[in-house]
Order: structure tokens, then sequence, then C-alpha cells
């Protein structure tokens, strides 16, 4: 008989773990089990492209006048519902951030009243599953926790836990009715446990899924030809966190060194305008290319000498294995996370997060042809395999 699972996340949208768990489903084995996918929001672009066998369920109305309207927008939709009570606490909510400061406390992310608002406009799923799993920090996992009535439940840990200014309490609560908790690198494994010890015997390191068979597809659809000696390839949203305006900066160094070279930055984000302005000032407009977001990002990539990732933290960035996947040098900035994906001269170059030693860095790889040989010839021999991971998920609640 076949086994009925739930994977519970926000949406099917854009984004790390909306992209693995696309990823996931497709080497999942519908042989074996009944797949639902419960999004709080609208569904997104991941969930027409699923495999018709996976039951996609969106939230229902009451959830979007909640939390996708503004606080008195909000308040008046609640009403004419005849939900006073919702719309009582939907006020506090949206005053939330003011009254923590008032007492002087710092508001958590994920605070008690946030949950506390946030399950009255869920769904009830009324079926019983043999797996529920909260694929995201949050609201998926204290959903799972709280509210799906199951035999195993797992949650999962996508992002470097300490960088997000979590609820502690809240997640220890919910994590102690788990079986397992996943996360996607050793490094967030360390960062969980320096907050929350106890779940030493439940946490389980598993790498999100890449799609290789989409990367594979989508680099031989599109091939593009440089128009420069060199071609450098950064991915990502255009948001501070991730160094896009240090890239910008290291490509005005490399312009001064009389290099010839084209840096291509592909994704959108709220730093997009920043980052023409900052390109414009630098005199950049021939050497920064803005992409926009692309659905195949890895025509750029493979296209590239070198590929280019400067986030300030992150919990298992999609993009580096992406680029390894596809056998690119890369240069990552010193963090945890990236020094759990890359051997310093193996695999790749960790460098400092400033532009000058992301330079150093560039050069060394475009210019050291002997180096680069070498990363490439690594990876290739250590090549991403999508299937393994499908197969270490299932293991959770097999053993």
């Amino acid at each position: 008989m076949k086994k009925n699972i739930l994977f519970v996340i926000p949406s099917l949208t854009t984004g790390g773990a909306e992209k693995s768990l696309y990823g996931l489903l497709k080497y999942w084995d519908f042989e074996k089990y009944n797949v639902d996918v419960y999004t709080f929001a609208d569904k997104g672009i991941y969930a027409d492209r699923l495999d018709e066998r996976v039951n996609v369920i969106s939230d229902n109305s009451l959830y979007r006048d909640v939390f996708f309207k503004g606080m008195f927008s909000s308040f008046k939709s609640l009403l004419k519902r005849g939900r006073i009570g919702l719309a009582f606490f939907r006020i506090i909510w949206g005053l939330e951030p003011v009254l923590y400061k008032i007492v002087g406390k710092k508001c958590y992310r994920n605070s008690r009243f946030d949950w506390f608002v946030q399950k009255k406009a869920m769904l009830r799923l009324d079926k019983h599953y043999d797996i529920a799993v909260g694929y995201m920090e949050g609201g998926p996992n204290y959903y799972v926790s709280d509210m799906v009535d199951a035999d195993v439940k797992i949650g999962w840990i996508h992002t470097d836990y300490s960088k997000t200014y979590p609820n502690v309490h809240l997640d220890i609560t919910r994590f102690s009715k788990m079986k397992n908790v996943v996360t996607v690198s050793e490094n967030s494994k360390r960062e969980i446990l320096g907050l929350m010890p106890n779940l030493s015997e439940k946490l389980v390191v598993i790498p999100n899924v890449i799609d290789t068979q989409k990367i594979d597809r989508m680099v031989g659809e599109t091939v593009l030809e440089k128009d420069s000696e060199y071609a450098i390839c950064s991915v990502g949203r255009l948001v501070k966190l991730k160094g896009f305006d240090i890239a910008v900066d290291t490509a005005k160094l490399l312009l001064d060194e009389g290099i010839d070279f084209k840096w291509y930055i592909v994704g959108s984000g709220e730093e997009e305008d920043n980052l023409r302005s900052q390109i414009k000032s630098l005199g950049l407009e021939d050497k920064v290319v803005l992409t926009g977001s692309t659905e195949n990002p890895y025509s750029y990539m493979n296209m590239a000498d070198v590929c280019v990732q400067l986030s300030e933290y992150e919990g298992r960035p999609l993009v580096v294995d992406e680029a390894k996947y596809l056998l690119k040098p890369i240069v990552v900035s010193n963090i945890g996370a990236h020094r759990d994906l890359i051997e310093q001269g193996i695999t790749g170059v960790v460098t400092e997060r400033n532009p000058e030693s992301v330079a150093k860095a560039v050069k060394e790889v475009l210019f050291d042809k002997d180096l680069a040989t070498k990363i490439k010839n690594n990876l290739e021999n250590n090549r991403f395999d999508d299937k393994k991971i499908a197969e270490m998920v299932e293991k959770l609640w097999l053993l």
C-alpha cells in the first residue's frame, strides 16, 4: 500500500528551498508514495512544472486576507468575513514591532504571536499522513508540528540559522515533536547546535537537490559566445547580503589593470537600481552586465571562465553546487557555508570579502591555467548526483 506524504512550504515561487523541493520531487518514487504539497501562499511557478501525480494544495483566501494585505485593508476584509477576533489580532500583529520596541525587547522574526495569528488563518488538512515534512524553517516546521496528523514528522532548515534572528524557544518546542531535523550543510549544523544542542541526536545533513537534468538541458538549449577575452559570472537575488556591490568594485580594479573581461550578474531584486548607479559612476557600462532575472542562468555560468559568489552568509548556496556541477572554477567569500563546499585550491578559491582580495583571487584563476585545470578535474571526479539526495531523504523515515 502506498504511503501518504506531505511537504509543507510557503510557496513554490523562485528561491533556493522552492527549487530544491521541485528538484527532489523529480526523482520521487510515486509507485510508493502519494504526495501532497501544501503552500501557504499562491502556488508559484514551480507548481505547474511538478509531476502531475503531485497534489498541490494552496491555502485559502483567508490567509491572503491576513498576510498579503496592509494592516488596515486586512482589518476591513476580516471584519467583512465576520472574523472579528482575527481582525483584532491582525492589528496587534501589525503593531507588534512597535510594541516590542516600547517595552525594550527584541521582536523575533518568528514570535509566538506571529505563529498564533498565522495558524488561525491556515487550512486544517483533514487527512492522516504517514510522513509530514516541514520543508523550510519557521512556519512550515511549526505547521507540521502543531497542525498535521502524521506518524512521522520531519523538520528542515535551509539557511544559516544563527544569522536569521530565530526564535530558539519556539523552534525547540516544535522540533521536540519531530523524528529528525534536516539542514543542508555542516556549517549550518554547527550553527544550529550552538543554539540548540539538544538536537544533536536528531540533526541530519542532506544537501539540496540542484536538478542536474534541467541544468544539462538548458546548457544545451542556449550556447552563449564570449565577446571579450574573459567572462565572469555571478548569480543570485540582487540583495545586499549577496555582495554584488563588492563584485562591481572588483570589476573596476580589473578594468584599471587593463584586463579584457565582461562580468555578468544574473538575477533581479531590490538592489538593481543601486547597482546600475554604481556601475555608471565607475564607468563600467561596457564591463558589467545586469542580465535581469532568467530561467536559464546556466548559459551564462557555462560560458564563464570563473564564477564568483560573495554572500555575507548562506545555508547552502545552490548556485555554488550548480557551478561545481558545470565544472566551473569558482571564487567564493570566506564564510562557513562556502568553506564546506569549496576546498581551497582544490575545488575553487576562498577569499576575503573585499574588492582587493576578490580581484586577486579572480586573476589567480584566470591566469593560472594549471590551477584552473586542476579545479575542473577535481570537480569532475566528484560530480553531484541528485538521485542519491532523494534516497537520503527517504531513509529518514525508513530507519
